[in-house]
């Protein structure tokens, strides 16, 4: 996954960069996805999480600071860098703040996922089952997997049964996926 190959769109917010989508063809303005993960550049000023009926998202900061006014859930939070939160696409969330977000969306009874943090220097290896899926984003420093060669905002994404060896330094997002086939 490089950044250059992203899907670029532009929000009231910032920009965004689609970096996957299942299945491939699926259009995130139609919501006939199962799972997306994009990253994205917020300018500072206030603006509304996009409503996302019938999925979950799972959202953490890779730079920068965000205020959260959580709208339906009457909370306010202030999110950092690293720091994960999980809610409801269709949660009323207003953001304010200069920052870049790593952004997991799965759509309910289709698909169910993780996101973490994680910091490699050597040698990692993710096995994935054959309804699985894995992504993993870089957001500092370099690292290798079959082959290609990843940096930051840059990574890697395996569908289905198999070893996922990554050597490297870096720190990132992994996410795995769990996409059921029916």
């Amino acid at each position: 996954m490089k950044k250059e190959n992203s899907v670029i769109s532009k929000w009231a917010g910032g920009t965004t960069h689609e970096i996957a989508i299942f299945p491939k063809g699926a259009d995130h303005s139609q919501k006939d996805f199962v799972y997306r993960l994009s990253f994205a550049e917020c300018d500072g000023g206030s603006s509304a999480f996009t409503s996302l009926p019938g999925y979950m998202r799972k959202l953490s900061l890779i730079e920068g600071e965000a205020s959260l006014d959580m709208k339906s859930r009457g909370e306010k939070k202030s999110l950092k860098a690293s720091e994960i939160i999980s809610f409801d696409g269709e949660e009323e969330i207003l953001s304010e703040g200069k920052y870049t977000d790593f952004n997991l969306m799965m759509r309910k009874g289709k698909c169910d996922g993780s996101l973490e943090t994680f910091e490699i220097s050597g040698a990692t290896e993710i096995s994935l089952e054959e309804d699985e899926s894995a992504c993993v984003f870089l957001t500092e420093g370099e690292a290798v997997c079959f082959g290609e060669r990843a940096s930051a905002f840059e990574g890697f994404l395996i569908e289905g049964e198999g070893d996922m060896v990554i050597e490297g330094k870096a720190k990132g997002f992994v996410s795995v996926l769990y996409v059921p086939t029916f």
